[in-house]
């Protein structure tokens, strides 16, 4: 499986806000391709690009190398995550293992990369039995699946490189 950024430009829907300035409003979609097929689409959500590959950039290196922590055990990133904070027990909170695992979200939960961006789900990518997956968990829905990421960053870095180039 391959993981595919889509992007397109488009009109920032807020351009005469100040808060605009150096923002690159776009259509970002996350896919998942097998043999260049779509199977999946993670999601599908008008944002700022500049802060969503300014995050990918920025957490690279753990998103391809960093352990998922001991404490959070599943088939996936995403349903260990659901199941770490299921069972959390309010009477014997341990806040050190909180952070511990909130830490590695902001670092791994696709949201981080898209703050303030309503309906965006609990989508994880890293490291999982020596394999990079992208997987995602709620109450009703679950799925995982191993993908590559090399051609992924390599366009995440040429996007990243031609939006700092238009400022």
């Amino acid at each position: 499986m391959l993981l595919n950024l889509y992007y397109e430009l488009l009109e920032h829907p807020y351009k005469d806000s100040s808060s605009s300035i150096g923002e690159h409003w776009s259509r970002i979609k996350l896919e998942i391709l097998d043999d260049e097929k779509l199977l999946k689409t993670a999601f599908d959500i008008q944002w700022d690009l500049t802060v969503f590959l300014e995050w990918f950039l920025e957490n690279e290196k753990t998103l391809l190398y960093e352990d998922i922590p001991t404490n959070i055990n599943g088939t996936s990133i995403a349903k260990g995550v659901y199941d770490f904070y299921e069972k959390l027990d309010p009477d014997t909170i341990d806040e050190a293992l909180i952070n511990q695992v909130y830490d590695y979200r902001t670092r791994h939960e696709i949201w981080f990369a898209l703050r303030g961006a309503k309906n965006v789900d609990n989508i994880f990518i890293g490291l999982l039995d020596s394999k990079i997956t992208i997987s995602f968990c709620n109450d009703i829905n679950e799925w995982s699946y191993d993908v590559e990421v090399a051609s992924f960053f390599k366009k995440v870095h040429l996007a990243f490189k031609e939006i700092s180039s238009s400022i």
